[in-house]
């Protein structure tokens, strides 16, 4: 996403000498070496097993490389690249749905906003969409860090644009869905955050909220509601929430301490304010399971809207987790130790490693790829997935196709959604003066 670099690394103090940090680089290294030549055979097998995968279920319209895996992202090297059809903007067709008028380009082509698209997932996601010809709204904290970026990616001018939509303050929020809402969308992707493993004080956003919650749960549920009446004029709309394996305790990963657990949701309810008062479960605070906490809310939050929301509007709500991207740009702020062996973990250990490319292809699936077209759905994938078993023994083809995965029993907790939505509405409220949820409020009384 499009994470704050301003944050030091504190509590890494042990690793900040050279030598220190060179031994552990050189452990690194050594311990891969000695895997090379026993995976390397296996790996040259795995190649021709996905190719061949490949080629069974890649649509006609597209064409796609030889491997998966590649960590380069261009115009020539997505995971699935566009053909030589040329890109169609500003289409406007009649909505069979509502009567109005929506951005909604031969059908599925449109337009996506996509938070957080700078850097990581939401970037390759950026390119990718772009390849196929959607227009792509780059809602980012940095504009001049996006349009840096687009550049560099080679994208044509009429396929994409960057506005600044800072997450941590919701009155640029607002300021952005405002300017969407006049020109209309047909995908909003929820993705952007931001993630601080080693802090042992909270810093806030401009309204005071506990950043990792704030960014990435109160100002993309905030986002939502703002943009839902845009959406419900699409023929497609979607809105697409990127979850977490690591919120999800039903997994080996949402087992790894700090455990994502929202409690009672005593913060929330204390007003969410304060160094005293900044994790949602009301206790002490720390900065890995803040993040956790939050994809938690994400999830929780879709199945809350499609709950809410669908059956009024048409819209569908969903999240995914797209495997784990482990060398994103996300863990910057983790120690060194961890960004040199988690990489080397998750490629050679887990097989749940998928590169960039790889995760924002499958993004771009979810929103745009019929076959997905059902709300109130947590996706996966079987290779590069959260289950490892599944990722040594899934055929190929298990890599291209999502499933409907089971979240967790904390994401499942129907009363727990409800009464996070209500809270978040309040702190929203609170903050902005504005009340949200009138038309949930509505649909479920």
């Amino acid at each position: 996403g499009d994470t704050e670099e301003r944050i030091a690394t504190p509590g890494a103090s042990h690793l900040s000498s050279p030598e220190t940090c060179r031994s552990i680089i050189m452990a690194a290294i050594a311990c891969s070496a000695t895997s090379v030549a026993r995976t390397a055979a296996q790996a040259q097998a795995r190649r021709h097993r996905v190719a061949a995968a490949q080629q069974m279920s890649c649509p006609a319209r597209f064409t796609r490389p030889q491997t998966l895996t590649s960590p380069q992202i261009s115009r020539s090297s997505a995971i699935i690249s566009r053909t030589s059809t040329p890109l169609i903007r500003d289409h406007r067709v009649r909505s069979s749905r509502t009567g109005s008028r929506a951005l909604t380009v031969c059908k599925l082509k449109g337009t996506v906003v996509i938070t957080g698209a700078s850097s990581g997932l939401g970037r390759a996601a950026t390119i990718e969409l772009a390849n196929r010809g959607y227009y792509v709204v780059m809602a980012c904290r940095d504009v001049a860090k996006g349009e840096r970026v687009a550049q560099e990616a080679g994208l044509p001018k009429d396929s994409y644009r960057v506005e600044e939509c800072n997450l941590a303050d919701l009155s640029s929020v607002k300021a952005f869905a405002e300017t969407m809402a006049k020109e209309g969308l047909d995908v909003l992707v929820c993705n952007g955050a931001v993630y601080f493993p080693q802090a042992t004080e909270p810093t806030f956003t401009k309204d005071g909220f506990e950043e990792s919650v704030g960014v990435n749960h109160i100002a993309h549920f905030y986002l939502v509601e703002k943009l839902l009446g845009t959406l419900q004029k699409s023929d497609v709309g979607r809105c697409v929430i990127v979850g977490s394996v690591t919120g999800n305790t039903n997994t080996v990963a949402g087992q790894v301490p700090p455990i994502a657990d929202l409690g009672n949701l005593d913060g929330l309810k204390a007003g969410f304010q304060g160094v005293d008062n900044c994790m949602i479960d009301g206790k002490e605070f720390i900065g890995a399971k803040a993040y956790k906490d939050s994809k938690v809310c994400n999830m929780l939050s879709v199945f809350e809207f499609d709950k809410r929301y669908h059956e009024s509007t048409g819209v569908n709500f969903v999240s995914l987790y797209p495997g784990c991207i482990a060398d994103t740009p996300l863990f910057r702020n983790h120690n060194v130790f961890f960004r040199v062996a988690f990489p080397w973990l998750m490629k050679n250990v887990t097989k749940g490693y998928v590169s960039e490319g790889e995760a924002g292809w499958r993004l771009a699936e979810i929103c745009t790829n019929p076959d997905y077209d059902k709300s109130g759905v947590y996706w996966s994938w079987k290779q590069g997935g959260d289950n490892y078993y599944e990722n040594y023994n899934a055929p190929p083809e298990d890599r291209l196709k999502a499933f409907e995965n089971e979240p967790s029993e904390e994401v499942r907790d129907a009363n727990k959604g409800k009464m996070l939505a209500s809270l978040t509405q309040e702190l929203i409220k609170t903050a902005t003066g504005e009340t949200v949820g009138t038309q949930v409020a509505a649909s479920s009384a």
